[in-house]
């Protein structure tokens, strides 16, 4: 798949596809996207609308926050998951990732020590927690 844009960027990862567009691009990203959908069709690939998400980066510092007009059926989100890895649009900040780790692991934790009460031994704690892992 090729992109229109000169600046745009498409990243693919296993059946997984972003689109990079930067503030200043010579093509509307309502083209790129027509482009990919047409890509899309093109190779029998079923583009899901309903599972993409847009994300607006912008610097925290910008007194007047004006975004570009959101894409038609394309939730905008303040936060995404891209490859495992949640990232904020407030300078690329990754406090919802590291928040998202701490919860597990807590949950993890929690889980460990139940499984301690009820008498479970350490190997088996161990391998058990590595399944969910």
């Amino acid at each position: 798949m090729k992109v229109l844009g000169n600046t745009n960027l498409l990243c693919k990862y296993a059946d997984d596809t972003t689109l990079l567009v930067p503030e200043l691009c010579d093509v509307k990203i309502e083209d790129e996207l027509s482009n990919i959908t047409r890509w899309s069709i093109v190779n029998k690939l079923q583009l899901n609308l309903r599972k993409s998400k847009e994300i607006v980066f912008r610097r925290s510092n910008v007194h007047l926050d004006i975004l570009p007009g959101q894409l038609d059926s394309i939730e905008r989100m303040h936060c995404v998951k891209l490859l495992a890895v949640f990232i904020d649009s407030k300078c690329v900040s990754f406090c919802e990732h590291v928040e998202h780790l701490l919860s597990a692991c807590n949950q993890r934790f929690y889980l460990l020590s139940q499984l301690r009460k009820q008498g479970l031994s350490d190997n088996v704690s161990v391998l058990f927690m590595m399944q969910l892992f």
